[in-house]
Parts: C-alpha cells; sequence; structure tokens
C-alpha cells in the first residue's frame, strides 16, 4: 500500500473512517481500530466533538477496511512518519487529550483501557 502524500489524501481517510463509524456494517472494524490504536489524530468537529483517527488507517492513500485488513505490511511506524512530515509535528502524550479519549471510548461502546509498559503509551497529533 501506498503511504498518504499529503493533508488531502488524510483528509479523504478521515472522511471514510467516519463513515465507518455510522455503518452497521463496518462498527465492529471501526470499534477495533479505535481500541487498538496508539497514535491518533484528533480534530473537533463543527459540532465541538474530538474524533480519533488511528495513523495505521488514515497513513495510506485511499485505505478502506477491505484494503487495511488485507495487507500485512501495515505498520505505524511508516504511517506515523509520512504523518509527522505532512502535519510537521510529531504525535505526543497528552493527559487532557486522553481524558477526552476515554469518554470518545464510552460513546462508541467500547472499554478504554491505557496502553502501559508493555505497549507504548497513546500519542495524539492536535490538529484544529
Amino acid at each position: 500500500m501506498e503511504l498518504v502524500n499529503s493533508w488531502e489524501d488524510i483528509k479523504s481517510n478521515m472522511q471514510t473512517f467516519d463513515d465507518y463509524r455510522w455503518s452497521k456494517d463496518y462498527i465492529e472494524y471501526y470499534r477495533k481500530r479505535i481500541k487498538k490504536g496508539i497514535c491518533f489524530i484528533v480534530c473537533m468537529d463543527d459540532n465541538g466533538n474530538r474524533n480519533f483517527y488511528p495513523s495505521r488507517f488514515i497513513g495510506y492513500v485511499d485505505n478502506s477496511a477491505e484494503k487495511h485488513t488485507d495487507h500485512d505490511d501495515k505498520h505505524g511506524r511508516y504511517t506515523n512518519e509520512i504523518i509527522n512530515t505532512i502535519l510537521g509535528k510529531t504525535p505526543e502524550q497528552n493527559e487532557q487529550i486522553l481524558k477526552y479519549f476515554e469518554e470518545f471510548c464510552g460513546k462508541i461502546d467500547i472499554e478504554f483501557k491505557e496502553h502501559g509498559a508493555v505497549k507504548s503509551p497513546r500519542k495524539f497529533w492536535v490538529y484544529n
């Protein structure tokens, strides 16, 4: 799979990911990506809600659930590097955003679990 090249590529994937949230066919796929994610772009929508987009999904051009599932060589290290370049910053740990993430998990009916010593802690690119 080809890595994204621009903010437009990322936004396209964000829209696809948002669509999965509201689709009965893809909601479980969506929840699993949120639950397993470590690095997320965080954006606020027009209603003041924070939405979270996992880097391993949004980092590949024209991504979809099917492409993502079939691609065995995907890795957050690759997507994070290109997202860092496009956004001009690296993801950071942020206790306030982590609280928003926990609330978000409750809204989409998944159990929030912190990533601890075994896994990397969650990090966020905050994009407004």
